[in-house]
């Protein structure tokens, strides 16, 4: 998907400046955004790309990956209110172990 998909999506609603393989960054792109939460659901439903680690896709931390964690970066990116904790030093190691 290229940027021009997207360029109609509000600065605002974009969280630039998250740690490349920050907790919603799902896709790995280095920045929060409204192609992380429509590609979980794609992973999730109908075999789309899995997330670069599964920790980072566990957004709201509930100890699994499923629809409630788009649904969390959705609320962090339009609504806000909620805050994308990062991962933490044992989520990092379980995503570096398994890159």
């Amino acid at each position: 998907m290229g940027e021009s998909l997207w360029g109609w999506i509000p600065v605002y609603a974009r969280a630039f400046g998250r740690p490349k393989g920050g907790r919603g960054d799902i896709d790995g792109s280095g920045e929060i955004d409204i192609r992380d939460a429509l590609g979980l659901p794609g992973y999730l439903f109908s075999e789309g790309e899995p997330p670069i680690c599964l920790s980072v896709a566990d957004c709201n931390r509930g100890g699994n990956v499923d629809i409630t964690d788009p649904v969390t970066v959705l609320v962090y990116l339009f609504q806000g209110g909620v805050d994308l904790e990062p991962l933490s030093v044992e989520e990092l190691d379980e995503c570096v172990a398994g890159a």
